[in-house]
């Protein structure tokens, strides 16, 4: 007997809190909504907690009837596809990774399935392709297109296949798109990135259902005492702290433009960087200390402004779990920050590096009785509109219009 649900929120990886993309969002996602009855989670976490099936053990075992190693994985997919019925997904291009999804997605009828990357897309079509199933929604989590991300990764590798690596991308990425009968992005200014890149995007959309949910985050804990002044010997009053990425599309290069100016200017400001080391070298500068993987937290409680300098940007994560800190924020305008600004009115946008330059000595000039005001506008405009209830909240009721429309 099939359990009913209106939403199955599907991840073929496993989520992180502590990640970016799907695995983060996803991460916090599933702690807002809890254990809702209509909706429920299957990722990779899962499928790990799956009972074996007997004709898993079966096909397993019948592989060491061939003496020859590399050929019992080909002889092993051939053998759970016929045990289970799935050489209607072979024929399909469906990779065997999925097969234990599958077996997870049959236990329900679902209404609405989600999705959250390309890959996941296309198998979800050719599930629903082979099975009486609801309405596919997909959700992106780029800052832009998935074949100009994965483009531009291969090109910082040097690798002389990039220009194909983007050929096989975009049709994986039109199929997907193409293929989904609900779109679901944070913001109407989300949606710039991929309109300005992908020449048919804008007719997908005008064919499409649109919803947008604010993405939510579980707010950061500060720790009871920290020792990153000392630890980093740094003495000047204020700290500018940037944690992410480290290349073009999160503005990493930028950020190092817009330290080159205010460090020239100022001896009272120390650049606190954190994130992993990426292809652009980091500024040589002894009041730009680079941190690594870090607890955003710790750094954040010795903040006095964060800069989000994203040359495009879809809707952060990093920026909501700052907010949750009360720590002012300087963000570059476009997509989900200049939604932020205009839901809540209370982080500063700027709009080139010398309006970014600008608006920081700006705020640091403020008195302590200003920039506490500030503190305290930023905290509770997260708490009004991002936090993991009202995260979750909106998501149910998203689901549940889609249902009734």
């Amino acid at each position: 007997m099939k359990t009913a649900v209106d939403n199955i929120i599907f991840y073929s990886s496993g989520t992180n809190i502590r990640a970016g993309g799907p695995q983060g969002y996803l991460a916090n996602l599933k702690i807002g909504i809890g254990k809702q009855d209509n909706i429920i989670f299957i990722t990779q976490d899962t499928i790990n907690n799956q009972k074996t099936d007997f004709r898993n053990t079966l096909a397993y075992l019948s592989t060491f009837l061939i003496p020859i190693k590399k050929y019992r994985r080909s002889l092993r997919l051939k053998l759970t596809s016929l045990l289970f019925g799935y050489n209607k997904y072979l024929k399909d291009g469906v990779d065997a990774r999925y097969f234990p999804f599958i077996r997870e997605l049959d236990k329900y009828n679902f209404k609405t399935v989600t999705c959250h990357v390309i890959e996941d897309a296309i198998f979800l079509k050719s599930y629903l392709n082979h099975n009486r199933g609801g309405k596919l929604m997909q959700m992106s989590h780029c800052p832009q297109p998935p074949s100009e991300e994965n483009y531009n990764t291969e090109k910082e590798k040097n690798n002389p296949e990039a220009e194909n690596v983007l050929k096989e991308w975009q049709k994986l990425e039109k199929e997907a798109f193409s293929g989904a009968d609900i779109y679901i992005f944070p913001s109407e200014e989300a949606v710039d990135c991929y309109t300005s890149s992908l020449p048919y995007f804008q007719k997908f959309i005008d064919e499409r259902d649109i919803r947008y949910v604010r993405t939510g985050c579980q707010p950061l804990k500060a720790p009871d005492n920290t020792d990153l002044r000392n630890k980093y010997n740094i003495t000047t009053p204020f700290i500018v702290s940037y944690i992410g990425r480290h290349n073009s599309i999160k503005g990493y290069d930028l950020l190092k433009e817009i330290a080159e100016k205010v460090l020239k200017q100022r001896e009272d400001v120390t650049f606190l960087i954190g994130g992993a080391a990426g292809s652009i070298p980091p500024l040589d500068h002894p009041r730009w200390i680079e941190i690594g993987r870090c607890n955003p937290a710790e750094v954040l409680s010795v903040t006095d402004t964060f800069i989000l300098p994203n040359r495009q940007t879809y809707f952060d994560l990093i920026l909501l779990e700052v907010m949750s800190t009360g720590t002012p924020v300087l963000a570059s305008r476009g997509g989900g920050n200049t939604t932020v600004e205009q839901d809540t009115h209370a982080i500063t946008l700027y709009d080139n590096i010398d309006d970014c330059v600008n608006k920081l000595n700006e705020f640091l000039k403020l008195s302590e009785k200003e920039k506490s005001a500030a503190r305290k506008k930023i905290k509770q405009a997260y708490e009004q509109n991002y936090t993991l209830d009202v995260f979750a909240q909106n998501y149910a009721n998203m689901i549940k219009q889609v249902i009734n429309s």
